[in-house]
């Protein structure tokens, strides 16, 4: 550990230069601050939809990525966010309901969602849900693979 003289504390030798402040503020973090594994759904054969309301607006929508902590999904409408949102998944596994809140908006290009409540019995079908895209995902090498000819 690096001793500290006392009598220079404040003198700015133990302060990081301003450029390196800055620079570290402006970087991305190296780390996903995600709790949970997403499924990008663009990478899926098959798509997913859901049925959502909110502020008396109703409308389906394709979901663009999903994990066990919220969603994207595709729409023009803009809400505000902290917004309460009913959800109904339009999926084989069964019937998968939950209410969420609007985190963020993306004018004219979606919506991201939190969960904010599930039913245990939707819960584990969306667990199986997961599991299923997750399979069905498209090798990354594959995609846009051009065939030799």
């Amino acid at each position: 550990m690096k001793h500290v003289d006392a009598q220079n504390l404040g003198s700015g030798r133990d302060r990081p230069r301003e450029e390196s402040r800055q620079n570290l503020y402006s970087r991305k973090p190296c780390f996903s601050r995600r709790r949970t594994l997403r499924v990008d759904t663009l990478d899926t054969v098959v798509g997913v939809s859901v049925y959502w309301r909110c502020h008396g607006l109703d409308d389906v929508s394709p979901v663009r990525d999903l994990s066990f902590g919220g969603l994207f999904i595709e729409t023009a409408l803009a809400l505000p966010v902290g917004a309460a949102v009913t959800i109904d998944f339009l999926v084989p596994e069964g019937p998968i309901s939950a209410d969420a809140v609007v985190r963020h908006v993306k004018p004219t290009g979606g919506l991201g969602l939190k969960y904010t409540a599930m039913p245990e019995t939707d819960r584990r079908r969306l667990g199986k849900l997961l599991t299923r895209l997750r399979h069905l995902s498209r090798p990354t090498a594959q995609v846009g693979k051009v065939a030799d000819v």
